[in-house]
């Protein structure tokens, strides 16, 4: 079962089991708001089901965390970030019929414009609604061809008096936001009763409608996505970077506040989790998009996760692995061992180095303890390891999964580029009247540079070798589709076909009408692609080289910053034996006198990890930006971006340590 599936149903079973202990009263608009989301996604609760899961939760959540408080379980500092957490989960509760709801609208919206051309080339040559929507619904797989289907049999059913009904209902449902779906198929809907050229003219009218108001939409989009990526930026990734180089100083006065292990919760879990809400908002209100091709289902295709060798496919997922835990086992094997070291001089460091406190079984002077303490480049090579670990083992996973199906995306997203031409040419050999297969050899003569005249080479063959026309295309062992799966290609040639079948003239006029659509739509993707190219390659720069640049500056001066408290702690450790100092001074002198409790190590690892998670996180942003639910691109992205950042924050935090650490050591401490 799938993963949201399974989500869905534990919602609601939760939901439906509080209520029959606690039900809460909702207001009349919040119930109104929910029951319209749960209509939307057809979640099987209760408008207050959520308000209700959601006190509960919270009624829970104050006893427990407080036994745990009082049990010495949890200390302060743990609890805080236990609630904070605890407060994104109880949000999400509440919220997830209405994120389901703009999570299917968003999935939705792939389909518009396609079941908008769909219709239209149904209606252009016959006047008939319901076998549009019949021809729209098979060739869809998302929320609106289930829709469609199920309107379908509703009015086989009875409970439809009519199609026309039937498609208001369905256009009252996905009104919402969507006003330039719901007004085109309006006008389709209208044309079915008006005259031939009324009709056609109508129907070019309802694809303007479309394209244009997904234009405007984008448009629009592009210009208010320049407010998120700045609180993206500002906010989640340059603020949080820039504070990491006041966090020694400010564990020094708030030890029982800060702690290492709030650093580590707050950067590698609350503020990546926090980032990936708000960055999953945004794209859930970006307008409409075309599907993507089903590159798994092509002719030579690797079945993802896995590669072939000699015949035989190997799962990715154990090589990555392999990799991980290799890394980072001999990277943990090592750091453990210097943390030892590390751990018995903090100890000596406590009694100021006096001989007699001196910890049994030490093996190194006062002298080698000191340089242990702010010892840099050991501790970092081997943390490096773990970094290096968890990023090549993803980088792994993507590479080698998209080695062979980007190579077919690229070849069936230039076919579907190319299709509007292909079309435009068989029409024209149509309209002379010669037959099918001579038809189909002179558009591929003349396509012959392009790379969909290997298609048309394809159906030639196949019908050169006693196919029809039809299973020339759709052969499930040999048809020219299996090369190239493309949804968009698939569903227009089904209707070309039957066109041919009725008459060569109503399969040119078709193949003509559509390649005029395409055309259009390839139009306004191009006016999208170049809307949205400024934000696209600043968040590019941004994910691959600026965030791991900033951060490997900033965790170097932070780590020197570190290394300077900790040599200053030393000499006021061996400046206070033996002296009183009354007062202020000495409690000043007792917090910077004792040994650090966190090592200069530990921040290079903890945002060595953030870097990796906001790199992902905005690779999955930018590939959503640009190419909507396109994986195979988002994981050749991933790769790519994570191998440049991960590089650049290593060898960027040796380099600024190098050039500023013992410089800076030197002026303020003499070392």
């Amino acid at each position: 079962m799938d993963v949201s599936l399974r989500l869905k149903n534990l919602y609601e079973k939760s939901c439906n089991s509080v209520e029959k202990l606690l039900k809460i009263k909702i207001g009349a608009e919040t119930e109104r708001k929910f029951q319209e989301a749960i209509y939307f996604t057809k979640l099987k609760i209760a408008p207050s089901g959520s308000t209700s899961l959601t006190v509960f939760s919270i009624l829970l959540l104050i006893p427990v965390s407080t036994l745990l408080l009082i049990a010495g379980i949890l200390t302060l500092t743990s609890l805080t970030v236990l609630l904070v957490c605890s407060l994104f989960v109880i949000l999400y509760l509440y919220n997830y019929p209405l994120l389901l709801s703009r999570s299917v609208r968003a999935k939705a919206s792939t389909e518009f414009v396609l079941t908008i051309l769909y219709m239209s080339i149904v209606l252009r040559d016959v006047p008939n609604l319901e076998k549009a929507l019949i021809f729209a619904a098979s060739n869809l797989t998302g929320p609106i061809g289930d829709d469609l289907k199920r309107m379908l049999w509703d009015i086989q059913s009875g409970k439809y008096t009519n199609v026309e009904t039937a498609l208001d209902s369905f256009m009252k449902k996905w009104k919402s936001g969507n006003d330039e779906f719901v007004d085109a198929l309006q006008l389709l809907k209208n044309s079915v009763k008006q005259p031939y050229e009324r009709r056609t003219k109508m129907i070019d009218e309802t694809v303007e409608v479309i394209l244009g108001g997904t234009s405007e939409r984008m448009r629009h989009y592009a210009e208010e996505l320049k407010t998120p990526i700045t609180l993206i930026y500002a906010m989640g990734i340059i603020l949080p970077v820039m504070s990491l180089v006041l966090l020694p100083i400010v564990m020094i006065f708030l030890q029982e506040l800060v702690s290492m292990a709030f650093v580590i919760i707050f950067y590698d879990l609350v503020l990546p989790i926090a980032l990936f809400w708000f960055m999953n908002f945004v794209l859930e209100r970006k307008p409409p998009t075309m599907s993507q091709p089903e590159v798994y289902k092509a002719e030579g295709a690797i079945p993802s996760g896995k590669f072939k060798v000699v015949n035989k496919l190997i799962p990715i997922l154990p090589i990555s692995l392999i990799i991980l835990v290799s890394l980072a086992t001999v990277g943990s094997y090592f750091l453990y061992g210097f943390n030892q070291k590390d751990s018995v001089c903090k100890a000596w460091q406590e009694c100021s180095f006096g001989l007699q406190c001196k910890p049994s079984g030490i093996q190194f002077t006062s002298e080698q303890c000191k340089n242990i303490l702010v010892e840099f480049y050991t501790p970092s090579i081997f943390s490096s390891l773990i970094i290096l670990g968890i990023s090549f083992s993803i980088i792994t996973y993507c590479f080698i999964n998209t080695r062979t199906s980007i190579g077919i995306r690229n070849r069936i997203k230039t076919t579907e580029r190319e299709f509007s031409e292909a079309l435009f040419q068989l029409g024209y050999q149509l309209s002379s009247g010669q037959p099918l297969e001579k038809s189909v050899e002179k558009s591929r003569n003349v396509l012959r540079t392009y790379e969909i005249s290997k298609f048309y080479e394809r159906i030639l063959y196949n019908m050169r070798y006693g196919m029809t026309f039809e299973r020339a295309l759709f052969d499930e062992d040999s048809g020219a589709l299996r090369k190239y799966p493309s949804v968009l290609i698939k569903s227009i040639m089904k209707i070309i076909v039957e066109t041919s079948k009725k008459s060569v003239a109503l399969a040119s006029s078709c193949a003509l009408s559509v390649a005029d659509y395409l055309k259009r739509m390839s139009s306004v993707e191009e006016k999208v692609r170049e809307l949205l190219y400024d934000v696209a390659s600043s968040m590019k720069f941004l994910a691959a080289f600026l965030t791991p640049l900033t951060a490997s500056i900033t965790v170097a001066m932070a780590m020197i910053v570190l290394n300077i408290l900790i040599s200053i702690s030393i000499e006021i450790g061996q400046m206070q034996a033996g002296i009183e100092i009354p007062g202020t001074t000495g409690f000043l002198f007792g917090l910077w006198s004792g040994a650090m409790d966190v090592s200069p190590f530990a921040f290079y690892l903890v945002l060595g990890i953030y870097v990796i998670e906001t790199t992902i996180l905005l690779t999955i942003f930018v590939n959503g930006i640009e190419k909507g639910d396109d994986k195979i691109s988002l994981e050749e992205s991933l790769y790519k971006n994570l191998l440049i950042a991960t590089v650049t924050y290593v060898i960027g935090v040796f380099i600024t340590y190098q050039l500023f650490g013992n410089p800076i050591a030197s002026l303020l401490v003499g070392t």
